[in-house]
Formats: structure tokens, sequence, C-alpha cells
């Protein structure tokens, strides 16, 4: 099988299918295409870090240029899906920044108890995807050498996604879970060419901005319509 997605591809599709799904958010909640579309992004983000601390070559600037997004993106999440200031909901950048965690965590331990203690801070947390978020990138991670990856990938995407609330999409007689739609990243993970060569340093740096930034402007937006 040819493979025609490079990390900076990956990282695109990622970024896009996010902004879809906070523009269909925040500007469309009637259109359920947007949403369900968007359920792309977050195993794309999820994928993309397992590949990020496995072969950056500085894994303390990894988690700074996490962290420098998490910072600053709790601020806009909060005013675009809440109206102000929470505690009560974390943004996905802390899911991701707990997954980093737990990575860097199971490259000198075993792989149980990270996953374990990352899994209750994140529902601790309230963050967006919550322990099942953690669980999914831990999979990601544990089956990484497997030789039958993406049969456990698709089985433990469907669980994860099956237990995950979303609405409904109505399908024949049946209504299916939105967030079973995100199974469908699994096409762009498989044709990803891999290898140990990343983006440069300011690529990296916009890749976690995009998140807070977007999410600024849609809150403007949506306050300016």
């Amino acid at each position: 099988m040819r493979r025609i997605f490079r990390q900076e591809e990956l990282k695109i599709l990622a970024c896009l299918t996010m902004l879809i799904d906070h523009i269909g958010a925040v500007l469309f909640p009637d259109l359920l295409i947007l949403r369900v579309i968007g359920r792309l992004a977050f195993p794309l983000y999820g994928f993309l870090l397992v590949q990020g601390v496995r072969y950056t070559s500085n894994r303390l600037n990894y988690g700074i240029r996490l962290t420098l997004g998490l910072l600053l993106a709790e601020l806009p999440y909060d005013f675009t899906f809440y109206g102000g200031v929470t505690w009560y909901h974390q943004s996905v950048m802390v899911t991701l920044f707990l997954a980093y965690l737990m990575l860097v965590w199971m490259r000198h331990s075993n792989p149980v108890l990270p996953l374990m203690v990352c899994f209750v801070l994140a529902e601790l947390a309230a963050c967006d995807y919550g322990g099942l978020g953690i669980a999914m990138i831990w999979m990601f991670a544990v089956t990484e050498q497997e030789k039958w990856c993406w049969t456990t990938r698709i089985v433990g995407l469907f669980v994860i996604f099956s237990q995950i609330p979303s609405v409904k999409i109505p399908i024949a007689d049946i209504s299916v879970p939105a967030q079973l739609a995100g199974m469908f990243a699994l096409i762009p993970m498989v044709l990803y060419s891999g290898g140990k060569k990343g983006s440069g340093k300011w690529s990296q740096l916009l890749f976690y901005l995009f998140y807070p930034a977007h999410l600024a402007i849609l809150y403007w937006v949506d306050m300016l319509v």
C-alpha cells in the first residue's frame, strides 16, 4: 500500500477537521454534518502526539510547546463555548498535555500505571474526551509495534467511541452515534508515511497555536453576527 500522507499533511487535516467542527458548534449548530466531519480531528491529534513523542529529539521542548498552546487556549475555549471563565470544563489541550505526560512516563515504566493515573486526572479535570481520550492515545502508543495493530485499533476505537456521549445520526432504521465517524481517521493514519523527519520548529509551534487562535477568531465572529 502506498503511503501518501506525511506529517505535515496529517497536521493540516487535523486542523481543518477541527476548524470545521468548531465552525459547526459555534456558528452553525444545526448543520450536523460539520460536527460529524469534526470527529476526525481528535484521533488525528492523538496519533500525531504519539508520533511526536516517539520521534522528537527534545521531549522537553515538545512539552513546552504543548504547554504554551494549553495556557493560551483556556480563555478562548471558555469564552467561545461557555460564555466566560469556567473551572468545570477544560479544553482538549489539557487532554493532550496529560497524554503527553503519560507517553513520556510510559518510556520509563510499565504502561498500565501511567494510563491509570492520567485517565483519572483527565476525568477529574473534566477535559474534552476525558479519560477515554487518554485511553485512545494509550492504545495508539502500545500498538505501535504490534503485528495486528490496525485490527486492534479498529476494535479499540469502536469500543471507545461507542462510550463517548454524542448526538445520534439516523441511518436507515437505526441511530448511530456521531462520534463513530472518528473511525474514518484511521484511513489517513494507515496511509501515513511515518519516519523521523518532522516539521520545522516554527511549523510545530504554529500547529499548537492554531487551536487558541481559531477559537479566539470564532468567538469574535460569533459576537459580531
